[in-house]
Protein backbone atom coordinates (compact mmCIF):
# COMPACT_ATOMS: atom_id res chain seq x y z
CA UNK A 1 0.00 0.00 0.00
CA UNK A 2 2.82 2.35 0.90
CA UNK A 3 4.70 1.64 -2.35
CA UNK A 4 1.49 2.10 -4.34
CA UNK A 5 0.99 5.55 -2.84
CA UNK A 6 4.58 6.50 -3.62
CA UNK A 7 4.10 5.32 -7.21
CA UNK A 8 0.94 7.42 -7.55
CA UNK A 9 2.79 10.49 -6.28
CA UNK A 10 5.61 9.76 -8.70
CA UNK A 11 3.24 9.54 -11.67
CA UNK A 12 1.59 12.81 -10.62
CA UNK A 13 5.04 14.40 -10.71
CA UNK A 14 5.65 12.88 -14.15
CA UNK A 15 2.38 14.31 -15.45
CA UNK A 16 3.45 17.67 -14.12
CA UNK A 17 6.72 17.27 -16.00
CA UNK A 18 8.84 17.57 -12.86
CA UNK A 19 10.05 14.13 -11.75
CA UNK A 20 11.78 13.36 -15.02
CA UNK A 21 13.47 16.77 -14.99
CA UNK A 22 14.42 16.69 -11.31
CA UNK A 23 18.15 16.65 -10.81
CA UNK A 24 20.70 17.40 -8.15
CA UNK A 25 22.33 20.81 -8.05
CA UNK A 26 25.29 19.55 -6.09
CA UNK A 27 26.44 16.22 -4.69
CA UNK A 28 28.73 16.17 -1.67
CA UNK A 29 30.13 12.81 -0.58
CA UNK A 30 31.94 12.52 2.74
CA UNK A 31 33.99 9.39 3.42
CA UNK A 32 35.02 9.09 7.08
CA UNK A 33 37.80 6.53 7.56
CA UNK A 34 38.92 4.95 10.82
CA UNK A 35 42.34 3.61 11.87
CA UNK A 36 41.71 0.26 10.15
CA UNK A 37 40.60 1.65 6.77
CA UNK A 38 36.86 1.07 7.27
CA UNK A 39 34.53 3.79 5.98
CA UNK A 40 31.22 5.43 6.81
CA UNK A 41 29.92 7.25 3.73
CA UNK A 42 27.43 10.12 3.61
CA UNK A 43 26.09 11.31 0.26
CA UNK A 44 24.25 14.66 0.29
CA UNK A 45 22.09 15.42 -2.78
CA UNK A 46 21.15 19.11 -2.92
CA UNK A 47 17.96 19.61 -4.94
CA UNK A 48 16.19 22.59 -6.51
CA UNK A 49 12.51 22.81 -7.41
CA UNK A 50 10.78 24.88 -10.07
CA UNK A 51 7.57 25.34 -8.10
CA UNK A 52 6.06 24.94 -4.62
CA UNK A 53 3.86 22.16 -6.02
CA UNK A 54 6.92 20.20 -7.13
CA UNK A 55 8.51 20.68 -3.73
CA UNK A 56 5.40 19.53 -1.84
CA UNK A 57 5.02 16.50 -4.12
CA UNK A 58 8.63 15.52 -3.56
CA UNK A 59 8.25 15.90 0.20
CA UNK A 60 5.34 13.45 0.13
CA UNK A 61 7.38 11.10 -2.04
CA UNK A 62 10.25 11.23 0.45
CA UNK A 63 7.91 10.38 3.33
CA UNK A 64 6.59 7.37 1.44
CA UNK A 65 9.99 6.10 0.34
CA UNK A 66 11.60 6.51 3.77
CA UNK A 67 14.82 4.41 3.76
CA UNK A 68 13.73 2.16 0.88
CA UNK A 69 16.74 2.47 -1.42
CA UNK A 70 15.15 0.52 -4.28
CA UNK A 71 12.15 2.87 -4.28
CA UNK A 72 14.40 5.91 -4.45
CA UNK A 73 16.54 4.42 -7.22
CA UNK A 74 13.51 3.52 -9.33
CA UNK A 75 12.41 7.17 -9.29
CA UNK A 76 15.69 9.12 -9.39
CA UNK A 77 18.39 8.12 -11.87
CA UNK A 78 21.13 10.10 -10.15
CA UNK A 79 20.50 8.56 -6.72
CA UNK A 80 22.64 5.51 -5.85
CA UNK A 81 25.49 4.57 -3.45
CA UNK A 82 28.59 5.64 -5.39
CA UNK A 83 30.95 3.36 -3.48
CA UNK A 84 28.89 0.21 -3.09
CA UNK A 85 28.28 -2.54 -5.67
CA UNK A 86 29.72 -0.60 -8.61
CA UNK A 87 33.03 -0.53 -6.69
CA UNK A 88 32.74 -4.17 -5.61
CA UNK A 89 31.61 -3.36 -2.07
CA UNK A 90 28.53 -4.17 0.01
CA UNK A 91 26.65 -2.24 2.70
CA UNK A 92 26.10 -3.26 6.31
CA UNK A 93 23.67 -0.46 7.23
CA UNK A 94 21.79 2.20 5.27
CA UNK A 95 19.69 5.22 6.16
CA UNK A 96 17.97 7.75 3.90
CA UNK A 97 16.48 11.03 5.08
CA UNK A 98 15.18 14.14 3.38
CA UNK A 99 16.01 17.49 4.98
CA UNK A 100 13.19 19.74 3.83
CA UNK A 101 14.87 22.90 5.12
CA UNK A 102 18.09 22.43 3.11
CA UNK A 103 16.31 20.51 0.31
CA UNK A 104 18.83 17.71 0.62
CA UNK A 105 18.51 13.93 0.38
CA UNK A 106 20.98 12.35 2.78
CA UNK A 107 22.13 8.80 2.04
CA UNK A 108 24.32 7.28 4.74
CA UNK A 109 25.83 3.79 4.69
CA UNK A 110 28.68 1.73 6.13
CA UNK A 111 30.75 -0.56 3.94
CA UNK A 112 31.39 -4.14 5.04
CA UNK A 113 34.72 -4.23 3.22
CA UNK A 114 37.74 -2.03 3.96
CA UNK A 115 37.70 1.15 1.88
CA UNK A 116 41.47 1.63 2.26
CA UNK A 117 43.91 -1.25 2.08
CA UNK A 118 46.92 -1.53 4.38
CA UNK A 119 50.17 -1.91 2.42
CA UNK A 120 52.79 -1.94 5.18
CA UNK A 121 53.13 -2.02 8.96
CA UNK A 122 56.03 -0.20 10.56
CA UNK A 123 57.07 0.33 14.16
CA UNK A 124 55.66 3.86 14.34
CA UNK A 125 53.00 3.91 11.60
CA UNK A 126 50.77 1.90 9.24
CA UNK A 127 50.59 2.77 5.52
CA UNK A 128 47.33 2.61 3.51
CA UNK A 129 46.22 3.02 -0.10
CA UNK A 130 42.76 3.54 -1.62
CA UNK A 131 42.49 1.19 -4.60
CA UNK A 132 41.43 2.51 -8.02
CA UNK A 133 38.31 0.31 -8.03
CA UNK A 134 36.76 2.59 -5.42
CA UNK A 135 36.41 5.31 -8.09
CA UNK A 136 34.48 3.09 -10.53
CA UNK A 137 31.31 5.22 -10.30
CA UNK A 138 33.22 8.17 -11.74
CA UNK A 139 34.82 6.40 -14.71
CA UNK A 140 34.13 7.83 -18.14
CA UNK A 141 35.92 6.52 -21.25
CA UNK A 142 38.83 5.18 -19.22
CA UNK A 143 39.27 8.33 -17.12
CA UNK A 144 38.10 9.19 -13.62
CA UNK A 145 35.88 12.27 -13.79
CA UNK A 146 34.60 14.08 -10.70
CA UNK A 147 32.52 16.95 -12.14
CA UNK A 148 32.38 20.52 -10.85
CA UNK A 149 29.00 19.95 -9.20
CA UNK A 150 30.36 17.01 -7.18
CA UNK A 151 32.67 17.14 -4.16
CA UNK A 152 34.26 14.04 -2.66
CA UNK A 153 35.66 14.72 0.79
CA UNK A 154 37.92 12.16 2.49
CA UNK A 155 38.14 12.53 6.27
CA UNK A 156 41.05 10.70 7.88
CA UNK A 157 41.90 10.13 11.57
CA UNK A 158 43.64 13.04 13.32
CA UNK A 159 47.03 11.27 13.41
CA UNK A 160 47.21 10.89 9.60
CA UNK A 161 50.04 11.92 7.28
CA UNK A 162 48.77 12.31 3.68
CA UNK A 163 51.09 11.85 0.71
CA UNK A 164 49.89 14.94 -1.18
CA UNK A 165 52.55 14.61 -3.91
CA UNK A 166 50.67 11.66 -5.43
CA UNK A 167 47.29 13.43 -5.60
CA UNK A 168 45.91 15.26 -8.66
CA UNK A 169 47.22 18.82 -8.90
CA UNK A 170 43.85 20.42 -8.12
CA UNK A 171 43.14 18.25 -5.07
CA UNK A 172 42.83 20.28 -1.86
CA UNK A 173 44.51 19.01 1.31
CA UNK A 174 43.74 20.67 4.63
CA UNK A 175 45.07 18.87 7.69
CA UNK A 176 43.58 15.38 7.66
CA UNK A 177 41.04 16.13 4.89
CA UNK A 178 41.30 15.66 1.11
CA UNK A 179 38.78 17.41 -1.13
CA UNK A 180 38.31 16.34 -4.76
CA UNK A 181 36.15 18.28 -7.22
CA UNK A 182 36.38 19.16 -10.91
CA UNK A 183 38.95 16.44 -11.55
CA UNK A 184 39.69 14.42 -14.68
CA UNK A 185 42.55 11.96 -14.39
CA UNK A 186 43.60 8.48 -15.46
CA UNK A 187 43.89 7.52 -11.80
CA UNK A 188 43.51 9.00 -8.33
CA UNK A 189 46.28 7.77 -6.07
CA UNK A 190 45.50 8.27 -2.38
CA UNK A 191 48.19 7.03 0.01
CA UNK A 192 48.56 7.92 3.67
CA UNK A 193 50.12 6.88 6.97
CA UNK A 194 48.53 6.65 10.40
CA UNK A 195 50.92 7.19 13.29
CA UNK A 196 50.80 4.70 16.14
CA UNK A 197 50.59 5.79 19.80
CA UNK A 198 53.90 6.79 21.41
CA UNK A 199 53.31 4.49 24.38
CA UNK A 200 54.90 1.09 23.71
CA UNK A 201 52.72 -1.88 22.99
CA UNK A 202 52.83 -5.10 24.97
CA UNK A 203 55.57 -6.55 22.75
CA UNK A 204 57.73 -3.42 23.02
CA UNK A 205 57.17 -3.26 26.78
CA UNK A 206 58.24 -6.91 27.16
CA UNK A 207 61.36 -6.24 25.10
CA UNK A 208 62.24 -3.20 27.24
CA UNK A 209 61.80 -5.13 30.50
CA UNK A 210 63.88 -8.01 29.11
CA UNK A 211 66.62 -5.56 28.14
CA UNK A 212 66.70 -4.05 31.63
CA UNK A 213 67.04 -7.47 33.25
CA UNK A 214 69.74 -8.43 30.74
CA UNK A 215 71.84 -5.48 31.92
CA UNK A 216 70.96 -5.58 35.63
CA UNK A 217 71.54 -9.29 36.33
CA UNK A 218 75.28 -9.36 35.40
CA UNK A 219 75.89 -6.20 37.47
CA UNK A 220 74.15 -7.78 40.47
CA UNK A 221 76.23 -10.95 40.12
CA UNK A 222 79.48 -8.92 40.07
CA UNK A 223 78.44 -7.04 43.23
CA UNK A 224 77.63 -10.31 45.03
CA UNK A 225 80.98 -11.86 44.01
CA UNK A 226 82.92 -8.84 45.27
CA UNK A 227 81.02 -9.00 48.54
CA UNK A 228 81.75 -12.71 48.93
CA UNK A 229 85.51 -12.32 48.24
CA UNK A 230 85.89 -9.45 50.69
CA UNK A 231 83.51 -10.76 53.30
CA UNK A 232 86.22 -11.26 55.99
CA UNK A 233 87.57 -7.75 55.51
CA UNK A 234 84.05 -6.35 55.66
CA UNK A 235 83.26 -8.33 58.83
CA UNK A 236 86.47 -7.07 60.47
CA UNK A 237 85.68 -3.47 59.64
CA UNK A 238 82.17 -3.81 60.97
CA UNK A 239 83.46 -5.34 64.22
CA UNK A 240 86.06 -2.59 64.72
CA UNK A 241 83.42 0.05 64.07
CA UNK A 242 81.12 -1.43 66.69
CA UNK A 243 83.94 -1.64 69.25
CA UNK A 244 85.07 1.93 68.61
CA UNK A 245 81.60 3.34 68.97
CA UNK A 246 80.44 1.31 71.91
CA UNK A 247 81.06 2.45 75.55
CA UNK A 248 80.76 0.10 78.45
CA UNK A 249 80.29 1.89 81.76
CA UNK A 250 81.07 -0.02 84.89
CA UNK A 251 79.61 1.38 88.08
CA UNK A 252 81.73 1.33 91.27
CA UNK A 253 80.13 -0.73 94.01
CA UNK A 254 78.43 1.50 96.52
CA UNK A 255 80.03 1.70 99.98
CA UNK A 256 77.98 0.18 102.72
CA UNK A 257 77.04 2.59 105.43
CA UNK A 258 77.77 1.20 108.87
CA UNK A 259 75.79 2.82 111.63
CA UNK A 260 76.93 2.02 115.14
CA UNK A 261 73.81 2.38 117.19
CA UNK A 262 75.56 1.59 120.48
CA UNK A 263 77.64 4.73 120.45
Amino acid sequence: MKNQKATIIFFIMLLAGTASALNTDHLTIEIALDNQGSATITENYLLSFVSPFEERSFRDLALENSSNLLAWQSQLEFFFPHFESIAGNSRSTTSITYDEKSKTIILRYILKEKFARIISKEQRSDSFVIDQKQWSAFKESGSIVIPENTTVRLLFPANTEIDSDKLPSNAIVEGNIIELSGIQSNFINVEYKIAKPILPGSDDLFENITGIYTIAIPILIVILLIGYVKREDIESKVENYLVAHSEVNFREPEEELDFDLDK
